[in-house]
């Protein structure tokens, strides 16, 4: 982890140290130190928005662009030559949100249980933030070996695939704050009625200062590793 905080700006790596410590602008804290605020998610209502909940709304959109992150992670190991099988492991493990063990996912002849166990005692909630299970990456050491090339290396896979990770869960942290504090320009219809903010897919437009944070989020992704 220490590698992977020292490639991101400081502003990220605050942010990081702020969000796997719980301290951040969820409504759960800010609630404690502001009346005002209501301990609710601003984008789907439950109650008790805390940490957790960043990456558990099931909120349309954010859910959406959820899937969205898990496709390019896959992507993103299938290009640096993750196995197929693995890759479908891990983004089958993601796109349960938590609910499902990776175990539950496997046959029970896998070769890949004991690597299900160690993450399964990690947990997905820490996978998130990038802490992967010391099996994972004896499990992928021997292919950069197999290639002879000294670019691709095995640390630096684990690396990249905590970056890609972190990076995903910024981002449904970055969409959070959009519907927190973007507020639409209301107009009046021809009719006299209100309209504003939503798209015309029912979806809530994404603001310009989201897109560009969304846009920073994937030039960091972008390693010149691969």
């Amino acid at each position: 982890m220490p590698k992977v905080m020292k490639g991101f700006p400081k502003t990220f790596q605050d942010w990081i140290t702020r969000y796997i410590s719980d301290f951040n602008g969820c409504n759960r804290y800010l609630s404690r130190w502001k009346p005002m605020v209501k301990n609710v998610c601003p984008s789907c209502g439950c109650t008790n928005e805390d940490t957790k909940h960043i990456t558990h709304c099931r909120e349309p959109t954010r859910t959406a662009l959820y899937h969205e992150g898990i496709n390019d992670i896959k992507n993103w190991m299938i290009t640096n030559h993750t196995p197929t099988h693995l890759a479908n492991l891990l983004s089958s493990y993601l796109s349960s949100r938590g609910e499902a063990t990776m175990e539950s996912l496997l046959p029970h002849h896998s070769p890949f249980l004991t690597l299900a166990q160690a993450q399964d005692l990690i947990g997905f909630d820490n996978l998130l933030v990038g802490r992967l299970p010391k099996l994972l990456i004896r499990t992928m050491e021997p292919i950069p070996a197999s290639l002879n090339n000294r670019k691709f290396t095995i640390h630096r896979w684990a690396q990249e695939l905590s970056r890609q990770l972190l990076l995903f869960t910024h981002r449904q942290w970055s969409y959070r704050n959009s519907t927190a504090h973007y507020k639409p320009s209301v107009v009046e219809a021809p009719d006299g009625s209100a309209v504003g903010g939503q798209s015309n897919h029912g979806r809530r437009t994404t603001p310009r200062k989201l897109e560009g944070r969304l846009e920073k989020d994937e030039r960091m992704g972008r390693s010149p590793h691969g």
